[in-house]
C-alpha cells in the first residue's frame, strides 16, 4: 500500500507494519478443564468448615469458577444452594471478625 506522501523535507511516509501478538497455548478462561472438579458435598464441607474469613475467602475462590460455569448450568438447583451457603457462611464469618 502506498501512502502517495513524498515530503520536502526527505522523509517519505511508510505504511504501518502489523504486530503479530503471540497466542498462548494454554486453555481459556472459564474452560471446565482448567478447574477441578469437585464434589458437591466437598465444596460444601469445605464451606462450612472455614474458621475464618480469611480461609472463606480462599475457599471460595477456589470453588468460584466450578461453581459459576458447570453447575450453573448443570444443576440450577444446587447452584441456588450453594450460593445461598456461600452468602450464609460469609455473612456468619463477617460478623466474627
Amino acid at each position: 500500500m502506498k501512502t502517495g506522501l513524498d515530503l520536502e523535507d526527505g522523509y517519505n511516509a511508510k505504511p504501518f507494519s502489523t504486530n503479530k501478538i503471540p497466542q498462548s497455548s494454554g486453555t481459556k478462561h472459564g474452560s471446565q478443564t482448567t478447574h477441578v472438579k469437585k464434589d458437591v458435598q466437598e465444596i460444601m464441607s469445605d464451606i462450612q468448615g472455614c474458621k475464618n474469613i480469611y480461609e472463606y475467602r480462599r475457599v471460595k475462590k477456589e470453588v468460584d469458577p466450578y461453581i459459576e460455569t458447570a453447575l450453573k448450568n448443570k444443576s440450577p438447583k444446587l447452584y441456588a444452594e450453594i450460593s445461598d451457603l456461600l452468602e450464609t457462611r460469609g455473612d456468619e464469618l463477617n460478623r466474627r471478625t
